[in-house]
């Protein structure tokens, strides 16, 4: 709150006129910078072609990985653990944000699931995994990369190691 109050020039009192407690503020925080960009991650990549999304889904990742550095003045990648620090935090403290998160994994799992049923009609793919199982894969590539990577101090080298997962997936799938 010290900080908050130092960086916005307004004394604690003005805070807390508008804000009831110290919980309110950081739940207005996470809903605008935590949360922010993440349910619109998809709209752009269009779904018609399994090679250009996993092209596109990582350059969205990177630009959502450089993002959240300056959303949260992340020097270096060693300190990308606050990102799960601060998602355990919200969870604790707000479990209204379980649904949001699963409503997340859902919604990514569907986008993964529409561009895997395109590319399997078009003749892009051809596999005897589900749309289902193949997007499921894509998704949890990501998320175990992400939280092994977070954790280990390397944030900065998650897109090109998802690349090289998801190339090697593509390629075992392509027709």
């Amino acid at each position: 709150m010290k900080d908050i109050v130092e960086k916005t020039g307004m004394s604690k009192g003005a805070f807390y006129h508008y804000f009831p407690s110290k919980e309110a503020v950081f739940k207005e925080v996470v809903d605008a910078y935590f949360l922010a960009g993440l349910d619109t991650y998809f709209d752009n990549i269009p779904k018609d072609n399994l090679r250009n999304f996993i092209n596109l889904y990582l350059q969205n990742l990177v630009d959502l990985i450089d993002s959240m550095k300056i959303n949260f003045g992340l020097k270096d990648s060693k300190q990308g653990i606050t990102y799960y620090s601060m998602s355990f935090d919200i969870l604790r403290m707000f479990p209204e944000y379980e649904e949001f998160t699963a409503g997340q994994y859902k919604m990514e799992l569907t986008k993964w699931e529409e561009v895997i049923a395109n590319a399997r009609r078009n003749g892009e793919i051809e596999t005897s995994m589900s749309d289902s199982q193949l997007g499921k894969l894509f998704v949890v590539i990501n998320d175990g990369l992400a939280v092994k990577l977070i954790l280990q101090g390397r944030i900065d080298d998650l897109a090109g190691e998802m690349f090289t997962l998801f190339n090697a997936v593509y390629n075992m799938v392509k027709a």
